[in-house]
């Protein structure tokens, strides 16, 4: 147990979930907060895009998305290509990021119409580009802020860095408890909270024995390719752009300096030389400028697993980022869960007098967290799913699976119907969340423009 008191917090793991969370809990008084960094790992970002919440963050601290990180603000997503393989109206559809007022606007237009056309609302991109609207998020260089808040944490006086790997943790063979972890001089770091920043490996919180949900036979994609070109943002773009491919879809990442590209794909329906084959393809087509030649373009393959854990604060370790689950690239869902799950931790943190007295506080506390972190997770699982599984796309095995063997589960397919509901009805409120009684990330002003975007009618005369 904790024996009334956490005074020491062991963070294993750098990269941008491991700094992010020692930022945000040295905030907490009387609380010595250690955090220990490989130097073999390289970050898996190459160009990232995030949530309102770290923008915040990166404000209270002074930080420069554009000066310090290399960034753009970030308007929303343009979705290309998902609807179908012909040449349609549906194929262009974007998700802003902003305030409300688009929506609104795609109401009342609505009222006028009888329906929720696809009109200028939900392609015009220079919604996306007025920098009036769109400083709630932003894409950032991870190398960029894993280097910064590294420098920031450093100097902060009660927190102690470590360079070194892990090999293992040591437990309370009572409690089940970590009480240190091993470096790999044999070294031990006492501690009375671990927090699990390792990604996959789940170094600490695989101990605890973690019950996995896997996501893989809904979310296909397992692979994402990724590469940089160092071009100037030239044109302004303040989007992140998303276009369906043969079997799975890409991503463009605009930062002030060079433009991150990746194919996310599933392995079992593309290979990896055929995929950047698909890849160097469309480079060579991309809009912007013709300065792209795919003989001189390196790539880095990255694999990942699409799950989250179901509880992953155990005992007294926490995962968090990578090492808690992961969904797949789309929607920038990565650091958004980061930042929610350290501020989160934070927050316990910072009222651990009053709770460690309390046994029963303390599993309330756990069953929260633990709740919250999977509602969400739910939440994003399902926007993601939407946008595969009401595709009319057939042009390719990847997507003739989705249509004939992908069972759409029960909470997107009423999720989908309410919102569908709720549109056609005019009386839905688009601030509150259909599925859960919490906060979400995608509330229905997310779930109204992708069925729009995917073409109101159609989808009403399905399954409202």
């Amino acid at each position: 147990m904790y024996n009334n008191n956490i005074t020491n917090v062991v963070i294993v793991g750098g990269g941008t979930a491991g700094w992010m969370t020692a930022r945000n809990i040295s905030k907490v008084k009387n609380l010595n907060v250690t955090i220990i960094e490989s130097e073999n790992i390289l970050p898996i970002g190459v160009g990232e895009g995030s949530w309102p919440d770290f923008v915040r963050q990166l404000t209270y601290d002074n930080v420069s998305v554009i000066n310090d990180l290399d960034g753009t603000f970030k308007g929303g997503v343009n979705y290309l290509d998902w609807y179908d393989n012909n040449d349609s109206i549906y194929n262009n559809w974007i998700h802003p990021f902003f305030n409300e007022s688009l929506v609104d606007n795609m109401f009342d237009k609505a009222k006028n119409d009888g329906t929720f056309k696809h009109n200028s609302e939900l392609t015009n991109l220079e919604n996306l580009n007025s920098h009036n609207l769109i400083e709630n998020a932003c894409h950032f260089s991870a190398e960029k802020f894993q280097n910064v808040y590294r420098s920031i944490c450093t100097n902060i006086e009660n927190v102690n860095h470590i360079v070194s790997n892990v090999k293992d943790c040591e437990l309370d063979e009572e409690t089940g408890y970590i009480n240190s972890v091993i470096l790999e001089d044999g070294k031990k770091i006492k501690g009375d909270f671990f927090i699990d920043c390792t990604g996959f490996k789940r170094l600490l919180i695989s101990k605890m024995n973690p019950k996995f949900i896997d996501f893989s036979n809904e979310l296909l994609c397992d692979r994402a390719l990724v590469t940089h070109i160092n071009e100037k943002n030239k044109n302004n773009i303040y989007y992140t752009e998303a276009k369906a491919m043969s079997s799975g879809w890409t991503f463009k990442i605009p930062l002030q300096h060079k433009s991150t590209f990746g194919y996310v794909y599933s392995s079992n329906f593309i290979s990896d030389e055929n995929a950047k084959l698909e890849l160097d393809s469309y480079l060579n087509k991309d809009p912007i400028d013709n300065f792209l030649n795919a003989d001189n373009i390196e790539y880095r393959t990255i694999k990942f697993e699409t799950g989250i854990l179901r509880n992953s604060w155990i005992n007294n370790c926490v995962a968090i980022g990578l090492s808690s689950g992961f969904f797949e690239p789309m929607e920038a869902t990565n650091i958004g869960m980061i930042s929610s799950q350290s501020t989160l931790i934070q927050s316990f943190l910072g009222k651990r007098e009053h709770i460690l007295k309390d046994i029963s506080k303390i599993i309330k506390q756990m069953n929260f967290y633990n709740d919250k972190i999977y509602n969400t997770s739910l939440n994003i699982r399902d926007y993601i799913l939407f946008h595969y599984l009401f595709t009319n796309r057939n042009d390719s095995s990847f997507w003739r699976y989705i249509s004939n063997d992908v069972r759409i589960p029960e909470r997107v397919y009423h999720m989908t119907k309410n919102v569908i509901k709720g549109m056609d009805d005019h009386l839905i409120d688009i601030h509150e969340p259909i599925n859960f009684g919490t906060e979400v990330p995608f509330t229905v002003n997310s779930w109204v423009y992708a069925i729009v975007g995917y073409n109101f009618e159609k989808m009403k005369n399905k399954y409202a």
